[in-house]
């Protein structure tokens, strides 16, 4: 599931960065001669690192999948091969529409900012940050897009019967390869998405009027040049970033263990259905049998563990932003 772009640039990694040193200068040399923008230098470097994080972990993210690719290369289930159901749902990634919404999201945040009067549609600094933000946005919803179908492909293969399945590990099915190089390209997905959600909250709150917050009688109130907007922003952030996350991190999770659940059950019916008459065979199955019930529901380096604990940080800021004026009221 390769994002187009960013590739291009990882092709190029010297020339790119080059470009990307000298368009950082140019932020900061925009940002001493120009300070419309509230908290202009920690806006240009926070976004700009922003964007070269995201890069940097696009580029971690490949290896892990190029790894899980040729974990799942002749593997077939029900006579669907994993290849390319994997395939088949990368494929969204490159399509016109998948790239539209991408940049469009990116447009709109920046119409928000600017009908918030964050940042001044006739200044320099704000074209600059336009450009930058409007690329940095793109990546993120490519790789929450791609972070999606990566689910959807999860559950695809966990809604299949396992009736036929090529060889799994015979002892520990939640160790077998394929399971583990998913389950650790799903893991390091979470941890990315945890940490950028905590970014991208942070960013919201250090570019927006949160003074114009506040209580009185009980009553939350808000003022800023553009409310609708404002509550539209904030939501998206809270429900994509906070608790979409949550929830996409439990799904992942819940559909890996029914894939190693159903392996379990399908390879217990045929131990059962070993012929009494075979007296020690039936023993050493029986024996396997035992191992195999009691084998964990889910890769033991992962331990399993439902809600990953960066995924309530974003929430947590959301939450303090909106108790501190009702405290201080």
């Amino acid at each position: 599931m390769n994002i187009w772009i960013v590739d291009k640039i990882l092709s190029k990694k010297c020339l790119w960065g080059i470009i990307f040193t000298c368009w950082i200068f140019f932020g900061i040399i925009l940002s001493i001669f120009d300070s419309s923008l509230k908290n202009n230098y920690v806006y240009v470097l926070g976004v700009n690192l922003l964007l070269f994080a995201q890069i940097v972990t696009y580029h971690c993210l490949m290896r892990k999948e190029d790894l899980l690719s040729l974990s799942i290369s002749g593997i077939t289930i029900d006579g669907y091969s994993l290849f390319s159901i994997c395939n088949r749902f990368g494929t969204y990634l490159q399509k016109w529409y998948s790239i539209i919404i991408s940049i469009a999201i990116g447009i709109i945040y920046i119409i928000s900012l600017i009908l918030l009067k964050v940042l001044m549609w006739n200044k320099v600094i704000t074209v600059y940050g336009s450009i930058t933000l409007i690329f940095t946005v793109f990546i993120a919803i490519q790789l929450y897009l791609k972070y999606i179908f990566y689910i959807l492909t999860l559950r695809k293969i966990a809604n299949l019967e396992f009736s036929t399945f090529t060889p799994i590990s015979l002892h520990n099915p939640s160790e077998t390869t394929w399971i583990v190089k998913f389950t650790d390209t799903m893991s390091t997905f979470g941890n990315y998405f945890g940490v950028l959600g905590i970014a991208y909250t942070l960013l919201f709150y250090l570019t927006t009027p949160l003074s114009a917050i506040s209580f009185s009688n009980n009553k939350l109130n808000i003022n800023t040049s553009n409310d609708t907007v404002f509550i539209i922003t904030w939501g998206i952030i809270a429900i994509l970033i906070g608790l979409g996350y949550i929830l996409f991190d439990y799904l992942w999770k819940n559909y890996i263990k029914i894939i190693i659940k159903k392996i379990k059950r399908n390879r217990l019916l045929e131990y059962d259905n070993i012929p009494n008459q075979q007296s020690q065979l039936n023993k050493d199955f029986i024996d396997l049998f035992n191992l195999y019930r009691d084998t964990p529901n889910f890769p033991e380096l992962f331990n399993g563990q439902y809600v990953n604990p960066l995924g309530y940080i974003p929430v947590i800021i959301n939450l303090y932003n909106v108790i501190i004026p009702f405290l201080s009221q």
